[in-house]
C-alpha cells in the first residue's frame, strides 16, 4: 500500500540518492523509474476528475501530493513545474472549497486527516523547492483549529487523552500526532498558534499521524518535524458552531468535570453514515452517549436521533441538517437544526461553578404524518427504567446520567447494539466490538418529545425535575440551588414553583450562593425571583446580581 511501501521508498529516494556508496548506472536507473512515476501520475488517463476518473475525495488529495512529491524529487526535470503546478493548484482548490469559513473540512475527521496529511506534505515539499508557500495558507490554520475544537474531553479507554469524535467514518479512538508537526512548521510564522498545537499534540497522547500505523507522507522526517521544542500553550476549547460540519456545545474545558455534546450538522458531509443531527455526549468528565465509530455505512438506527420512515432515501445521499439558530454564553448554549421537517432543539445548561452540576435539554418534534422511533444510545454498564419517562444510565466510571422525558408518561424501551470495527482502546489497535445501550421512544405524528439529561456523579442524590411549557422548560432544584431552563417561548411562561417567568428566546436561570445569574440567547424577557432581564438584541446578553440566601 501506499502507506506502507510506496511513500516511505519516494521520501528516502535523496537519501539514496546522495549515498556515497551508490553508482552512476545506479543514480540514472533511479532517476528514470521516478521521472516515469510522474510521468504515469500526471496522465489525465489515471486520475481525473473533470473526465470522471477518480473516486473519493480524499484520494484526489493522493494523487495530487504524488505529482508534487515528483516534481520535488526531480526538479530539474523538464515537466516537474507543471507536475508541481498541477498538483498544487488541485491542492489549493480542496483547501478553499472542502473547508468552510471556520475551518470545518468536507469529509468525516478520519478521511479530514488522511487529506491533510498529504496536503500538508506536499506544500512544505512545495515551499522547500521554491514552487509555492501555500503552507502558510491561513485557512490551513482555521482547519486544524477546528480539529482541535471538535476533540473530545479527556477519555479513559485511550489513556486518559483527547480523540477525535467517533463520527461518521471515523475510527473509534482516533487521534493524531500531526498537531505536533504543525507545531513545528509554525513556530516561527505563529508562535502562538505552535503553542496551542503542541498542547493538542500532548492531549492526543503524541501518537502518530494516523491509526493502525502511522500515514505514510511523513515517514523518516517525523521524528526531525517534531524535534523542534515548541513549548505547549493551553487552547480555549469554547461552544461553537461550524457552519458546514455542526456544532459542538462545551462547558469546564480544562478541567476534570469537562462536559461536550457534538452535533452532526450542516452540507460537509462526506464519508458520513445517516446521521446527519445526530450527537455524542460527555458529562462531568465522562463518556455517556457515544457513536459506534467506522463500522461501514451505518443507518439512521445506530445514531442518536429520530427514525422514521424515508429517513433513508431510495437512492442517494441522506439529508443533512441545517442549523437555524446558534447562541452561547457562560451559563447557557442554545442550538436548533431542521431536516426533513423534523426539527431539534437542544440548549445547554452550563454552571457558574466550575465544578457544578450541567444538563441538557433535547427537544425533538416530526410534522405530520411523519411518527418515528426517539433513539439515544448510551455507554455505561447497564440502563435502568424506573417508570414511564424516566430513565437512569449508570455509568462504567464515576458518573451516571439521569434522564426525564416530557410527555412524563412516554413508554420507553432498551436495546442493546453491538458494531465491529477497528478500535483505539486500551492501549491496543485492532478490531473490537463496541457495545451500547439504545434508550428509545415512539414518537407520534405531529407530536413532540422532550429529555432532559442530567449527569451525576455517582455519590450524589438525583435532582428534583419539574417541567412546564409542555415539555419546553424545566425546573431543576439539586444541592447547587435552584434551576431553570427554557426553550424559545413565543408566549408567556411560568415555572412551576411561579418565582420566574420566560417570554422570547431560550433562556436559563441559576439560583445559587446568594447570587441570581440570567442569560437569554437572543431577544427576550426573564423575570425570576422579583428580578427582572430583557433584552431586544439578537445576541446574548447575561445579568448577574446579590440575591438574599433563603
Amino acid at each position: 500500500s501506499q502507506s506502507v511501501l510506496l511513500l516511505p521508498a519516494l521520501n528516502q529516494a535523496e537519501a539514496v540518492l546522495s549515498a556515497p556508496s551508490r553508482t552512476p548506472a545506479r543514480r540514472k536507473r533511479i532517476l528514470a523509474q521516478l521521472a516515469f512515476f510522474g510521468c504515469a501520475v500526471s496522465r489525465d488517463d489515471y486520475w481525473s476528475v473533470a473526465r470522471g476518473y477518480s473516486a473519493n475525495p480524499n484520494m484526489t488529495t493522493t494523487v495530487s501530493l504524488y505529482r508534487t512529491l515528483a516534481a520535488s524529487l526531480i526538479p530539474s526535470h523538464p515537466a516537474a513545474r507543471q507536475w508541481a503546478e498541477t498538483g498544487l493548484q488541485e491542492l489549493q482548490r480542496q483547501l478553499r472549497e472542502w473547508s468552510d469559513p471556520d475551518g470545518g473540512w468536507l469529509e468525516a475527521p478520519h478521511y479530514a486527516m488522511v487529506s491533510l496529511d498529504h496536503m500538508v506534505g506536499a506544500f512544505l515539499m512545495a515551499r522547500n523547492n521554491g514552487f509555492s508557500d501555500s503552507l502558510y495558507d491561513p485557512q490551513l490554520k482555521k482547519v486544524f483549529e477546528w480539529l482541535a475544537q471538535i476533540s473530545t474531553p479527556p477519555d479513559s479507554r485511550t489513556g486518559g487523552f483527547r480523540r477525535y469524535p467517533a463520527i461518521g467514518h471515523t475510527y473509534h479512538g482516533e487521534g493524531t500526532g500531526m498537531f505536533g508537526i504543525m507545531a513545528g512548521l509554525w513556530r516561527e510564522r505563529d508562535p502562538e498558534f505552535a503553542g496551542r498545537m503542541q498542547w493538542m499534540y500532548e492531549q492526543h497522547g503524541t501518537q502518530p499521524i494516523g491509526l493502525f500505523g502511522p500515514f505514510g507522507t511523513f515517514s523518516g522526517y517525523r521524528s526531525l518535524l517534531l524535534s523542534h521544542s515548541v513549548q505547549p500553550i493551553p487552547m480555549e476549547l469554547t461552544s461553537r458552531w461550524f457552519r458546514n460540519t455542526g456544532v459542538v456545545l462545551r462547558s469546564h474545558a480544562g478541567t476534570e468535570r469537562e462536559s461536550c455534546l457534538t452535533l452532526i450538522a450542516g452540507p460537509n458531509h462526506e464519508h458520513y453514515d445517516n446521521d446527519s443531527g445526530s450527537i455524542t455526549l460527555w458529562g462531568l468528565g465522562r463518556v455517556l452517549a457515544d457513536d459506534f465509530g467506522y463500522v461501514g455505512a451505518h443507518p439512521a438506527k445506530f445514531h442518536s436521533l429520530p427514525e422514521w420512515s424515508g429517513i433513508q432515501p431510495s437512492n442517494g445521499p441522506p439529508s443533512v441538517m441545517t442549523i437555524q439558530k446558534f447562541a452561547s454564553g457562560r451559563h447557557l448554549d442554545y442550538v436548533s437544526g431542521i431536516r426533513d421537517g423534523w426539527r431539534r432543539e437542544i440548549a445547554f445548561l452550563k454552571n457558574p461553578q466550575p465544578a457544578g452540576n450541567v444538563g441538557f435539554l433535547l427537544h425533538d418534534q416530526l410534522p405530520p404524518p411523519v411518527s418515528g422511533t426517539w433513539r439515544l444510545w448510551l455507554t455505561g454498564e447497564r440502563l435502568e427504567l424506573p417508570g414511564s419517562g424516566r430513565a437512569v444510565l449508570i455509568g462504567q466510571d464515576d458518573v451516571d446520567l439521569e434522564i426525564y422525558f416530557w410527555p412524563t408518561m412516554t413508554r420507553l424501551s432498551s436495546e442493546p447494539g453491538e458494531a465491529q470495527g477497528m478500535v483505539r482502546r486500551h492501549g491496543k489497535e485492532e478490531r473490537q466490538a463496541t457495545r451500547q445501550l439504545a434508550l428509545q421512544a415512539e414518537l407520534q405524528a405531529g407530536g413532540h418529545v422532550s429529555a432532559f439529561l442530567w449527569p451525576r456523579k455517582k455519590q450524589t442524590a438525583p435532582p428534583e425535575v419539574l417541567w412546564f411549557a409542555n415539555g419546553r422548560g424545566v425546573q431543576v432544584s439539586d444541592t447547587d440551588g435552584i434551576s431553570y431552563l427554557s426553550l424559545p417561548a413565543p408566549s408567556l411562561q411560568q415555572s412551576p414553583d411561579q418565582q420566574t417567568r420566560f417570554t422570547g428566546a431560550a433562556a436559563a436561570v441559576h439560583k445559587q450562593d446568594g447570587r441570581l445569574h440570567t442569560t437569554l440567547a437572543g431577544a427576550a424577557t426573564v423575570s425570576a425571583w422579583g428580578h427582572t432581564t430583557t433584552s431586544t438584541a439578537a445576541g446574548v446578553t447575561e445579568d448577574s446580581v446579590s440575591q438574599p440566601r433563603k
